[in-house]
């Protein structure tokens, strides 16, 4: 239950394959994110895909990037796409951030 709660967010976070509009779509179907039952893919809510990628747009993201595979972004642009992802989710109480140097 407390796993749930809080989310960590490495500096290079090891994300799936394909675009972050596709990882978002996976996470959101994942277990931990739904009650009662685990919804197959397509009966996620478009609400919970477009969250996040409202956030982004309120820090100047472009829509277009999440459309992009992840090895076409930046590094820079990745962490803001991941960072929106977290928040935009709004599924931990606590949120950790890797901040190496």
């Amino acid at each position: 239950m407390y796993r749930t709660r809080v989310l960590y967010l490495p500096q290079r976070p090891s994300l799936l394959p394909g675009t972050p509009r596709y990882f978002l779509t996976v996470i959101s179907s994942f277990g931990s994110r739904k009650t009662p039952a685990r919804p197959k893919l397509s009966e996620i809510s478009i609400l919970d895909l477009d969250r996040p990628i409202e956030v982004a747009k309120a820090w100047g993201v472009d829509e277009e990037l999440w459309d992009r595979d992840w090895s076409n972004l930046s590094g820079g642009e990745a962490q803001r796409v991941a960072m929106a992802v977290a928040v935009g989710l709004n599924a931990a109480e606590v949120l950790l951030l890797d901040s190496r140097s």
